[in-house]
C-alpha cells in the first residue's frame, strides 16, 4: 500500500508539475508566434499603403507607418531587411502584373503560381508556406497580392519552440529524479507508522488467542459442571465472534505484506467455486433465498487455492447476509482473456452509491448503527480486495441495475 502511495505521489507532482510547465511554454510560443504574425502583418501593410513597396524615408514621408521610431519592430532598416513580391491581378482573374525585384528565392511563375493559389482561395491574410501575404482590393479595382517572406522568424520560433521543449524535458527528467529520490524520504515516517500499525495488529492478534481460548475452554468446563445456560451460550458466542475477528485481522494484516506469504500454484477453481457454492446451499434454503451459479468448468487459476477460497466464501456469506427479502443470488465464473473473472451478484432494496464507494473500506458497514445482528465485522471484503492485489488482480463494485449489486475479483488465469 506505502509503494501505491508513493507512486501516487510521484504521478501527482509531475502531472501538476508538467500541467503547469505546459501552460507556461505553451503561452510563452503562442505569445511568440503572435509577435511573428503581428509584425510580418504591419509590414504587409505598410507596403498595401503605399502601393506594394515601402515608403522612402528621404522624401519627408509622415503618417502612421512611416519610419517614426514608434511603430514596433518597423524602424529604417526594415526594407532593407525585409524580402517580398507582388503579384497583380486583372478583372479576368490572370496575373497582370507580378514585382519580384526585391525577392530572389522565387521566379515569376513560382510567384503567380503562389499569387493564384491565394486568389482562389479569397483569404484576405495568411500563411503560404514561409510567406505571410495579404489579399486586397486597389483603388483600380485590381486585386493584389503581396507576399512576404518570413523564413526568419518561423525559424527562429521554431528554433526557441524546440529549444524550450527541450529545456522542459530534460527539467521535468530532472524532477521526476528528485521527487523519486525524495519521495522515500517523504514516506518513510508513513512507512514506519504503517509497519508499527501492521506489526501491532499481528502481535495483538497472537497476545488475544490465548486468553480467548482460556475463555472458551473454562466455559466448556462450567458448562459440564452447570449445565448450559443463556449466559454461558452468550459467552461462548460473543468469544466465538472475538476470535473471529482477531482471526480476520491477523489475515488481513499478513495479506497486506504482500504476496511473499502466498503460494502461487494452478488448481481447478472451477472445481473449487462449486464446491463452496454447494456447501452455501442448504443455508441459502434455510433463509429462503434463490442461490444460483453460472461456472465455466475446467477453469484454472494461478493462485493461493486457501486464500481464494476464502474469497468466494466471503463473497457469499455477504451476498446472503445483505440480500433484500427472499433475494437472488447468483455466482459466476468465467474467463476473461488472461484472468479469471469470479462475481457474485445479489438483489438488495435499493443501492447506496456511498456503499458502493466504500464497500472495500475496513470496517465500513452499510449499517450505520454498527447492528451485529447480521454478524461481520466490516472487514470482509477489505480482505477480498487484499487477497486481489496479493495476486495482482482487482475487485470492483458495480450497480447493473438500482436494486441489485455484483461485486466482481479478477485472477491470474493458469498458464
Amino acid at each position: 500500500m506505502i509503494k501505491k502511495l508513493r507512486l501516487r505521489f510521484i504521478l501527482i507532482s509531475m502531472v501538476s508539475m508538467l500541467a503547469v510547465l505546459a501552460v507556461i511554454i505553451g503561452a510563452i510560443n503562442i505569445m511568440n508566434y503572435y509577435n511573428v504574425t503581428a509584425n510580418a502583418d504591419q509590414v504587409l501593410e505598410m507596403l498595401k499603403e503605399n502601393g506594394g513597396s515601402f515608403p522612402d524615408p528621404g522624401k519627408g514621408l509622415s503618417g502612421p507607418r512611416d519610419f517614426d521610431g514608434k511603430n514596433g519592430h518597423i524602424s529604417p532598416e526594415t526594407p532593407f531587411d525585409s524580402r517580398y513580391f507582388r503579384v497583380t491581378f486583372s478583372e479576368d482573374g490572370t496575373a497582370a502584373e507580378t514585382d519580384i525585384t526585391r525577392i530572389a528565392a522565387v521566379n515569376e511563375a513560382e510567384a503567380q503560381k503562389l499569387a493564384s493559389e491565394v486568389y482562389k482561395s479569397g483569404s484576405a491574410s495568411g500563411f503560404s508556406g514561409n510567406y505571410r501575404y495579404i489579399f486586397y482590393t486597389g483603388d483600380d479595382g485590381n486585386k493584389t497580392v503581396i507576399f512576404l517572406d518570413c523564413t526568419r522568424s518561423l525559424n527562429n520560433f521554431k528554433d526557441f519552440l524546440f529549444a524550450s521543449a527541450l529545456v522542459s524535458v530534460i527539467g521535468a527528467a530532472a524532477v521526476l529524479l528528485l521527487v523519486c529520490l525524495l519521495s522515500k524520504r517523504v514516506m518513510r515516517p508513513v512507512q514506519e507508522s504503517y509497519d508499527k500499525q501492521r506489526r501491532f495488529i499481528t502481535d495483538a492478534g497472537h497476545e488475544l488467542r490465548t486468553p480467548l481460548t482460556i475463555i472458551d475452554a473454562d466455559v466448556s468446563v462450567q458448562e459440564m459442571d452447570t449445565g448450559s445456560s443463556e449466559w454461558l451460550d452468550d459467552i461462548k458466542a460473543q468469544t466465538s465472534r472475538l476470535a473471529g475477528l482477531t482471526n480476520d485481522l491477523v489475515y488481513l494484516s499478513r495479506m497486506d505484506e504482500g504476496g511473499s506469504r502466498i503460494q502461487m500454484i494452478d488448481f481447478p477453481i472451477s472445481d473449487l467455486a462449486a464446491d463452496i457454492v454447494g456447501s452455501y446451499r442448504e443455508r441459502a434454503q434455510v433463509e429462503e433465498k434463490d442461490l444460483t451459479a453460472q461456472i465455466t468448468p475446467m477453469l484454472s487459476c494461478c493462485g493461493d487455492e486457501k486464500a481464494i477460497s476464502k474469497v468466494v466464501g466471503i463473497l457469499l456469506d455477504n451476498a446472503l447476509k445483505y440480500s433484500s427479502g427472499r433475494g437472488n443470488i447468483c455466482l459466476t465464473l468465467a474467463k476473461r482473456g488472461k484472468y479469471v473473472e469470479l462475481a457474485v451478484t445479489n438483489s438488495v432494496d435499493q443501492v447506496d452509491e456511498q456503499t458502493l464507494q466504500h464497500m472495500f473500506d475496513r470496517f465500513y458497514r452499510a449499517d450505520s448503527s454498527r447492528n451485529s445482528a447480521k454478524g461481520g465485522y466490516g472487514i470482509g471484503l477489505s480482505i477480498v480486495s487484499a487477497v486481489a492485489a496479493a495476486h495482482r488482480g482487482k475487485v470492483t463494485a458495480s450497480a447493473p441495475d438500482p436494486h441489485t449489486i455484483r461485486i466482481a475479483v479478477s485472477l491470474p488465469a493458469a498458464s
